[in-house]
């Protein structure tokens, strides 16, 4: 055998060698690579359904916070279930959200407690004050606005001060309705409430006069996508707090979450003092 031959096999040998390593370099890499996509699709799902978990326990909250401020004026009645529902149908009606439908109610119920005022007239009432609202055309943030400090008058009894301003400013409608409703200019609402005529009673009695007024210009103003949107987003929540209702899993895992919550809270020092030691180890 020649040295050129031997020389050659010799090359061809260590460049096999060469390949070989590389294939395995390679393989390293693609399994390397693999892991750290599994772990990045394990941590990004573990992060949405954290957000999930975080965004349906806020929903199925929001209808618990709703159904509450009903029972303030039904009671834990049948009726409480019955008046939620009627008033997220007057939130669709409306085109308001069903947050200011029971603002508006629970403002009104209870001002009028022993009044001897109807369920069903505090719910037309409440859709008559949500269209009035919306024919105003302003943003979704200034009719909650209007809604929350028109409640805030109608709580202390009378509508007067700043109360009154955001109503003038926010919901003029709103305002023109009671204006008529006892034969004043829309101007003539800051006197009169400076004189304590602007009471809970007479703007309810006021709104259900102007009820008819209201539905015939509401029946001409067309509906806004943001509308659509509050109206999607309300039906959503409470689609999810009627399903809570019927499993008690999300009162079953706050239950979890205030168990594990107290744990913490009775062992504190022990956990961070393990914890520290931990990390002590680690950098070393």
């Amino acid at each position: 055998m020649s040295g050129v031959e031997i020389r050659v096999r010799a090359d061809t040998s260590k460049a096999r060698r060469e390949i070989d390593r590389l294939e395995r370099s390679m393989s390293s890499i693609e399994a390397t690579a693999k892991k750290i996509n599994r772990t990045i699709n394990l941590i990004g799902g573990a992060i949405a359904a954290a957000f999930a978990v975080d965004r349906v326990t806020k929903a199925a909250d929001t209808f618990t916070i709703l159904e509450n401020r009903v029972a303030l004026v039904t009671g834990r009645t049948k009726e409480l279930s019955k008046t939620l529902d009627s008033l997220y149908n007057v939130s669709i009606r409306s085109r308001g959200s069903i947050e200011g439908s029971v603002e508006t109610f629970n403002r009104f119920g209870r001002a009028l407690q022993g009044v001897g005022t109807s369920t069903e007239s505090l719910v037309a009432v409440t859709e008559t004050v949500q269209k009035a609202v919306a024919i105003g055309g302003g943003s979704a943030q200034s009719a909650q606005g209007a809604i929350v400090q028109l409640g805030q008058g109608l709580a202390a009894g009378q509508l007067r001060g700043q109360e009154l301003n955001s109503v003038l400013e926010q919901a003029p409608r709103l305002a023109q309705a009671i204006a008529d409703s006892i034969g004043q200019p829309v101007g003539a609402l800051r006197g009169l409430a400076e004189q304590g005529v602007l009471t809970t009673e007479l703007i309810f009695n006021a709104l259900q006069g102007q009820a008819e007024a209201i539905d015939a210009e509401f029946a001409l103003a067309n509906a806004t996508v943001s509308q659509g949107f509050t109206a999607l987003t309300d039906q959503i929540t409470r689609v999810i707090g009627k399903i809570d209702r019927l499993t008690f899993f999300l009162a079953s895992l706050g239950f979890f979450f205030r168990d594990v919550a107290g744990i913490i809270n009775s062992e504190f020092n022990t956990i961070v003092s393990v914890g520290s030691n931990l990390l002590i180890r680690l950098e070393y």
